[in-house]
């Protein structure tokens, strides 16, 4: 006969988990990408074909203008209306991709950098920036602004900015996390009981 003592593990067991959902990261392109996408096409065309006179009749210093600002267009009601839908709904998807983006460049760091302040430093001023416009462009959403001088040129390198803005953080979604990150939603429970745990401190009997 052999007699065994059974005492307590000081390994701890980890909580179980159970996964509610995953999110796809093609999903998340097209939610984080379109609804922007979407908003800014729709109020320039829309303010453009239907709301021409709104936009453009202002006593300006060079005369009328022929090609409004978005920030002038989205004060319409029907332009704002879509516009702030969209844009409200896709910053949450925004601040994923920057939580991501910051957890992985910060895996990404290669152990031979020399260079560590400056790869830190652009690390930071990603999610500075990115916070930063997530926060001005909600804020030119909500509040709106409204123009005054010659701002043709300034009208028109607000839509390119836009347009890139969209563009550039679609990309940075679809093709550079597409195949390499999985979002997953779990939810923590605790470990169930193992049949070990019954018999702790218990003699245990064992015939050879």
């Amino acid at each position: 006969m052999l007699v065994e003592k059974r005492f307590e593990s000081v390994h701890k067991k980890k909580s179980g988990s159970i996964e509610l959902f995953q999110l796809n990261t093609t999903l998340l392109f097209w939610v984080g990408f379109v609804p922007p996408l979407f908003a800014a096409v729709f109020a320039i065309l829309t303010a453009i074909t239907l709301h021409q006179d709104k936009i453009t009749n202002y006593a300006w210093i060079c005369g009328r203008a022929f090609l409004p600002s978005l920030s002038r267009i989205i004060n319409l009601t029907l332009e704002g209306l879509v516009w702030q839908l969209c844009i409200f709904f896709h910053i949450p998807f925004r601040l994923l991709e920057l939580s991501v983006g910051w957890v992985r460049y910060g895996r990404l760091e290669s152990k031979n950098n020399k260079r560590r302040f400056w790869y830190k430093m652009h690390r930071h001023l990603y999610l500075i920036f990115g916070v930063t416009e997530l926060i001005l462009l909600s804020g030119l959403s909500a509040i709106g602004e409204k123009e005054h001088g010659t701002y043709e040129l300034f009208a028109l390198v607000e839509y390119l900015d836009v347009f890139m803005v969209i563009f550039y953080h679609g990309c940075c979604v679809y093709w550079d996390i597409q195949h390499k990150v999985v979002f997953t939603v779990r939810l923590n429970k605790p470990a169930e009981k193992n049949i070990d745990e019954d018999v702790t401190g218990k003699e245990l009997t064992t015939e050879l």
